[in-house]
């Protein structure tokens, strides 16, 4: 008896890892940068993890595109290049493609999968749990293959599959650009985030800003990427996902926007990054009327500490509209060498195999 039950264990360890393997290949074939696993336990489900690189290089120039770029506006209200293209809808696309393919290999409804991206259930434990990444410094998961330049997404699954290890360890060692660069202090060297005093928080609807907050606001209409922008590990080149999915341009007249209505609002974003129920057409006015203040207002109240010139103010002012486009060249913490191909350089060498 003790003999059948180990040979049917075996047999669905080997279920299993076939399984898990034929997932694998199939998610990094559909564009997908990293795929791990977790494997069931107690009542909880299966889940395959993954992570969709957004990347650092411009999404416009990514895909032809049928006319020029136009000019930017004259009181500009900016928007961040991982907002720039829904890369959440294009990751979900991504995956309902992958249960289509896995429903015809392995069977099952289609509510056996559940896919969860940007929803109510955070993926980041279940990313660090499946080691997807490791948690770093900026309150971020940090991928070995694209830094911390990815969308995060999982898929439940109605059958075993063999669990990736966590990588359980710090990546960022003593580096501290991202907590010397975040222009609000958000960010401390003991890993702690306060999120009460980080922009992006406040730019996704999530209450009223302080004083001090809004006086580094800067000209951004939607995402802070200070953070990301001076990690090392962003620093190499990292190709972004090609889609034109919820394309939206690098900047809005902030006039317009504080003075166009909800429906115009909700109309000029709908189906974008900014398009979210949970990030009404009030929130996005607000934000323009920060960043109109921002651009009205002296140079200096832009400029967060990190960023400030140490000469030559008035020379350095027309950088001060955009904050969040410049702190890789300023960041005190930021290593002057381009990182290796696996996220490290000289001064912050790669904590990743």
């Amino acid at each position: 008896m003790a003999g059948i039950e180990e040979e049917a264990e075996e047999g669905g360890e080997e279920r299993a890892a076939e399984q898990t393997g034929a997932i694998r290949t199939l998610a990094m074939a559909s564009g997908f940068s990293r795929a791990r696993f977790l494997a069931a336990r107690g009542t909880a489900t299966a889940f395959l993890v993954v992570a969709l690189p957004y990347g650092n290089d411009d999404p416009d120039a990514r895909l032809p595109r049928a006319t020029e770029p136009s000019a930017e506006p004259a009181c500009p209200a900016r928007i961040a290049a991982f907002a720039r293209r829904n890369y959440y809808a294009e990751a979900v696309a991504r995956l309902k493609a992958v249960v289509a393919e896995l429903r015809l290999r392995f069977g099952g409804s289609k509510g056996d999968y559940r896919i969860l991206c940007n929803s109510s259930v955070p993926e980041k434990p279940l990313a660090l749990a499946a080691g997807i990444g490791a948690a770093g410094r900026n309150s971020l998961i940090i991928t070995p293959e694209a830094g911390s330049l990815v969308v995060l997404a999982a898929l439940s699954l109605p059958f075993p599959v063999q669990a990736d290890k966590p990588l359980g360890r710090s990546v960022c060692g003593s580096c501290t650009a991202c907590v010397d660069a975040c222009p609000t202090g958000a960010l401390a060297p003991e890993d702690s985030f306060d999120r009460s005093r980080c922009i992006q928080w406040y730019a996704s609807g999530n209450g009223e800003p302080s004083a001090e907050v809004v006086v580094r606001w800067g000209q951004r209409l939607y995402g802070c990427s200070v953070c990301q922008d001076v990690c090392p590990y962003n620093h190499r080149p990292i190709p972004g996902t090609a889609t034109e999915r919820g394309a939206l341009p690098p900047a809005f007249d902030a006039r317009d926007l504080v003075a166009a209505s909800d429906e115009e609002i909700r109309k000029l974003f709908r189906g974008s990054a900014m398009g979210m129920a949970w990030l009404g057409a009030a929130a996005i006015r607000k934000n323009a009327e920060r960043a109109l203040a921002a651009a009205l207002a002296p140079a200096a109240l832009a400029l967060p500490p990190a960023m400030a010139p140490a000469a030559a103010p008035a020379a350095a002012a027309p950088a001060a509209a955009a904050p969040a486009a410049a702190p890789a060249a300023a960041a005190p913490a930021a290593p002057a060498a381009a990182p290796s191909a696996t996220g490290g350089s000289p001064d912050h060498p790669s904590r990743y195999p």
